[in-house]
């Protein structure tokens, strides 16, 4: 793993080598990427590059600018390995999923082509830190296939918003496919809450660890699916 500045103040780990490059995006708590580092290095040990960017939402244009320097740095890293920035998988976790939903949405009007987005728990109904407003409604049309992953013991992001996102998505035609696990919000992203930190760190749990890997899974084959044009 290697460690680079995508902005000012703001750094972004990237594990793994190899052309094909996953955007993984941490939730609304500031500068979170280590604790997605366990998600991040099984993603990559699928042979797959990983980008993990802080970011912070708590910033005055709620992360926006955070979340759009990540999405430069993963293409250049695509760019400089010879590989195709186009198709660029972006999994966003809680907010995150939310930002990556609204990337995918908005992706035209930013000047961005993804192959696929990922949304773990993504709080469907939140304020979009890209836009700084809720999603559109209806959604525009987009050419991301779109993977949302829920947890059945999340009671943090009810996963009747994660389902309600997806059905949103299917409807305004992109390719969209539901997974559900048995995670709470957390171990979606083998992660678990530390009351005492306040904050998530990485969980080291046997279940929580057999949801990463299938989670991990999941995203090595959303970058080799094909991107519609």
């Amino acid at each position: 793993m290697r460690t680079v500045t995508h902005a000012a103040g703001r750094h972004a780990d990237i594990h793994g080598e190899g052309r094909r490059t996953v955007l993984l995006w941490h939730g609304s708590e500031p500068e979170q990427r280590d604790a997605l580092a366990p998600l991040a290095s099984g993603i990559a040990a699928h042979g797959l590059t990983v980008v993990v960017p802080d970011w912070r939402s708590d910033a005055d244009d709620g992360g926006r600018s955070d979340l759009l320097s990540s999405v430069r740095l993963a293409r250049d890293t695509m760019s400089h390995a010879g590989a195709d920035p186009d198709t660029l998988v972006v999994v966003g976790w809680s907010l995150g999923g939310t930002a990556a939903a609204s990337l995918a949405v908005h992706a035209r009007r930013l000047g961005v082509a993804l192959r696929a987005v990922v949304l773990l728990a993504a709080a469907g109904e939140a304020v979009d830190p890209l836009s700084g407003a809720v999603l559109p409604d209806p959604l525009p049309p987009g050419d991301a296939a779109v993977h949302v992953v829920l947890g059945r013991d999340d009671t943090v992001i009810d996963p009747g918003t994660s389902l309600a996102l997806a059905m949103r998505l299917r409807d305004a035609g992109y390719a969209t496919t539901v997974t559900s696990v048995g995670a709470d919000h957390g171990g979606i992203a083998m992660t678990r809450y530390d009351a005492e930190l306040a904050r998530y760190v990485p969980s080291d749990a046997a279940d929580v660890l057999m949801t990463g890997e299938s989670v991990a899974e999941l995203v090595a084959a959303a970058t080799r699916g094909s991107r519609r044009r």
